[in-house]
């Protein structure tokens, strides 16, 4: 159904007021009606007095008989003596004009064995109903009726229900303008948030619900609502990020892997000229083989960074970084045996981490320190502990790194030199799969350089947990 829920809330409130108002109604009711018979039933035991006050006939002397006589009482009174069996002996009613007699039914439907009583008598002839007091006559087998009209008590009531119900209709009325108030005030925020809320489906993600109190629940769904807004415009804002490095990766791939194919493309054309001669042929066939090979690096780069970037499958051991960092150093050695290439560090550190990954890592960085700096610069690797974390720093002592350019060390395919970098093989991967896999082992990679005064490298990783 579609009920709003303002209109829910109104519906519900004014509901329940009307319950409330005629609870509140049935019991004054009760109360009232009660108090009415009750004063009824004690002015009527009291007119017993009056209206059966035994009275010396006119003329008789101090002897004579004694006969109860009647006397005036309240107005509409009706006094009647019974029988034990229920036969009317005499009756008289009080009014000014006299009154009709037999306003009472014949049988009046009393159990006279059970003495004094009070009870609620249908008026003969559709007359009104009567409250009777009946009690037995002392020294006799009679009973005396006093009887007098509900019709003040019924009319009394009757104005009651009246007041009650104009006096409720106006509560109702009025309760309802003030919750309609109440909730337009209370939901001013919600209409808000759908504004807002219409506005951003519109592509505005920039908007956000007005600060309301944090104590009221519209508030707090504002509040939540913002923080939803927040995240999903973070979300927009760094999936547009992935794309566009996805676009500068795609459109750098393809410009790298443009230059080893027009040297394929052509060095296959220079192939199939008859009149080849032996040396061309075999610089030929050299250069296919090492554009091949460089597209074959390239390739395995990109492949690894994609496996990176999609949460890597890592064959976890437990490894010395310390002796990881030691043989790479002296793989390095082994590649240029006249750079001075140092190693400092003792004991274990051990980590937990993919060895071939690692091992890799830190392999890059020091082939980026040799590729950037002089043949004959010194380059320091150390290993060990830091603040509870496990660290390789790599340290040459070439001519640094700009300023301008240290924020884009670790992008893909960004170098300091396109053109040497290319020459020499270098396709801007190289620090870029450093980051990528420390990050998956949870660790991360740093740098520091001054122009002039070489540069460090250090990625650090946590240490495995001893015992569980």
């Amino acid at each position: 159904m579609g009920i709003s829920i303002r209109t829910r809330l109104i519906a519900v409130t004014v509901l329940l007021a009307a319950a409330g108002l005629g609870a509140a109604a049935f019991v004054t009711y009760g109360l009232v009606e009660s108090f009415l018979v009750g004063q009824m039933d004690t002015d009527l035991k009291d007119a017993r007095v009056d209206v059966f006050r035994p009275t010396r006939r006119p003329g008789g002397g101090d002897g004579g008989d004694q006969q109860p006589d009647f006397v005036p009482v309240s107005e509409g009174t009706i006094a009647q003596i019974r029988d034990a069996d229920g036969t009317l002996i005499t009756e008289n009613t009080f009014m000014r004009t006299g009154g009709p007699t037999g306003a009472l039914p014949e049988d009046l439907g009393v159990n006279y064995a059970k003495g004094e009583q009070w009870l609620t008598i249908g008026g003969a002839n559709g007359g009104p109903d009567y409250r009777a007091y009946v009690a037995p006559l002392a020294g006799t087998r009679q009973y005396m009726v006093v009887a007098r009209p509900l019709t003040d008590v019924r009319d009394t009531l009757d104005q009651l229900v009246m007041i009650e119900a104009g006096v409720s209709g106006a509560v109702l009325v009025l309760m309802a303008g003030m919750v309609f108030v109440a909730v337009r005030l209370g939901l001013k925020p919600l209409d808000r948030v759908v504004t807002t809320a219409d506005a951003i489906s519109a592509g505005d993600l920039s908007l956000r619900v007005p600060d309301s109190s944090q104590r009221t629940e519209v508030g707090r769904l504002g509040a939540a609502f913002n923080a939803m807004l927040g995240g999903i415009e973070d979300s927009f804002r760094k999936q547009e990020q992935s794309e566009q490095k996805l676009r500068r990766f795609v459109a750098d791939a393809s410009h790298e892997l443009r230059t080893p194919l027009t040297s394929l493309k052509g060095y296959a054309e220079m192939l199939k000229r008859p009149d080849l001669r032996d040396d061309d042929r075999g610089l030929a066939v050299r250069r296919i083989d090492e554009a091949s090979n460089r597209m074959a690096r390239l390739v395995d780069d990109m492949l690894g960074l994609a496996r990176m970037d999609e949460a890597p499958e890592l064959r976890l051991e437990t490894l010395d970084l310390m002796e990881l960092a030691r043989d790479a150093a002296a793989d390095a050695r082994a590649v240029e045996p006249d750079r001075p290439i140092e190693f400092e560090g003792t004991g274990e550190v051990v980590v937990l981490g993919d060895h071939d990954l690692l091992a890799q890592a830190v392999a890059n960085l020091l082939a980026n320190a040799r590729q950037h700096t002089p043949p004959d610069a010194r380059v320091v690797v150390r290993a060990g502990v830091d603040d509870g974390m496990g660290f390789v720093e790599v340290r040459d002592h070439g001519p640094g790194i700009p300023h301008d350019a240290q924020d884009q060390l670790f992008e893909r395919f960004f170098r300091l030199d396109p053109s040497r970098a290319r020459a020499r093989g270098g396709a801007g991967l190289g620090l870029s799969i450093v980051a990528a896999t420390v990050e998956a082992h949870g660790g991360g990679v740093s740098m520091a350089s001054e122009p002039g005064d070489g540069a460090t490298f250090v990625l650090r990783l946590p240490l495995e947990r001893q015992g569980g």
